[in-house]
């Protein structure tokens, strides 16, 4: 028996790059970005010297085990977890990395603490 459909073209995928360049963001610009995202949010927040405020802010978890996995992504190590100084450094590094990213949460932290 012979079909008269024609026979199945091949399926072609194309592939396109969607990748476009994040313009890494000054101290200054990355502080407007994030004060402006805190005027709409109805949580009082520190975001600017509080980790657990600015996880906050940015839509992750932020309990403690949360910011241990964080600091691991982030390769702090400036005390015990939880501590001050474990705090501090990875607040400093949490705003880096938002920084490098044009002010959003890189796709690698998202994906590991979203809410």
């Amino acid at each position: 028996m012979v079909s008269i459909l024609p026979p199945e073209a091949p399926k072609v995928h194309s592939v396109t790059e969607s990748w476009k360049a994040v313009r890494q963001l000054t101290d200054a610009e990355l502080h407007a970005v994030l004060r402006a995202r805190a005027r709409k949010s109805l949580l009082k927040l520190h975001w600017d010297s509080s980790i657990v405020d600015l996880m906050k802010l940015l839509d992750l978890e932020s309990g403690l085990f949360v910011r241990d996995l964080l600091a691991q992504e982030l390769d702090v190590n400036a005390g015990p977890l939880g501590s001050s100084d474990q705090n501090i450094a990875l607040h400093k590094a949490l705003m880096r990395r938002l920084a490098q990213n044009g002010g959003m949460v890189p796709e690698n932290i998202y994906d590991l603490i979203h809410l």
